[in-house]
């Protein structure tokens, strides 16, 4: 297992979580064999969960709170407090590739909302057809266009890529400050937010290189400062591994002074 923290009050929140959601801080250490050689992220699921109150006798194996729909697969611990983790998930996101290891297809569905989400992707030299087709209600579908760069990162006039293919400014104007391939510091106007990274542990495949390269470790800790009337906030990541050491599970706490928020999210891969 191992520790992170991360950040959310407000779109302004949101933008920053998902910068640093990549991220890292550390000394010069260097993770060991890469125990995601030969593998692609295939699945991810945001885990329902349930906090467990003193007076519940709860099981693994036992009916979830969903009138049977699911099984209680795990109970975790979490700053004292005991979980049960649902067999189903609130958010799901699947993967397919090419055999050049590309992204052709990409899906998401909540079962809070009706139908799903599928992105379809087509590649020709110097270009990325991007397909988007929501099934169920209100069904839509939209299809763009993007221009790759020599990268082969899609070109947006407002995003500057370092020599290394890292975003150091984004199309939400956050610029970036980067070291040992990790975003340590995200900063916009009087919005500020750190990263700490484990430097022994690579982080999870990156399905969608042609946005930017992604952190090359796992986050471990995030402290973000607002500004105006937003409470600071401070994030706090813990990793579960499978024998290769790839993460399989991944517990995010975000509180500041009002609250704190538990996203619980397990991934899969597909391994040659």
């Amino acid at each position: 297992m191992n520790l992170i923290f991360s950040l959310r009050p407000s779109l302004l929140l949101i933008c920053l979580l998902f910068l640093l959601e990549s991220c890292t801080i550390q000394d010069h250490l260097q993770p060991a064999a890469n125990p995601y050689e030969n593998c692609l992220l295939s699945e991810v699921r945001d885990v329902e969960i349930h906090k467990i109150l003193p007076n519940e006798d709860i099981k693994i194996g036992d009916n979830y709170f969903d009138f049977g729909h699911s099984k209680v697969i795990d109970i975790v611990e979490i700053d004292g407090s005991q979980y049960a983790l649902s067999s189903s998930g609130e958010d799901f996101y699947g993967y397919k590739y090419d055999l050049q290891n590309r992204l052709i297809e990409q899906t998401h569905s909540n079962q809070f909302v009706r139908g799903k989400e599928m992105y379809t992707y087509e590649y020709t030299p110097g270009k990325l057809k991007i397909k988007f087709v929501h099934e169920g209600w209100p069904s839509e579908t939209r299809e763009f266009t993007h221009t790759l760069n020599e990268y082969g990162f899609i070109s947006n006039k407002d995003v500057i890529y370092n020599s290394e293919g890292y975003i150091i400014k984004d199309n939400y104007g956050f610029k970036n400050t980067i070291s040992d391939g990790n975003t340590v510091k995200s900063e916009s106007g009087s919005s500020i937010s750190t990263a700490e990274f484990d430097l022994t542990k690579l982080n999870i495949p990156n399905p969608t290189p042609f946005n930017g390269k992604a952190d090359r470790n796992l986050i471990t800790k995030t402290t973000s400062v607002y500004g105006y009337s937003i409470p600071n906030s401070i994030g706090e990541y813990i990793y579960k591994f499978d024998n290769e050491g790839k993460v399989t599970r991944r517990i995010r706490k975000i509180y500041n002074q009002d609250n704190t928020h538990i996203n619980i999210r397990e991934y899969k891969y597909d391994c040659q």
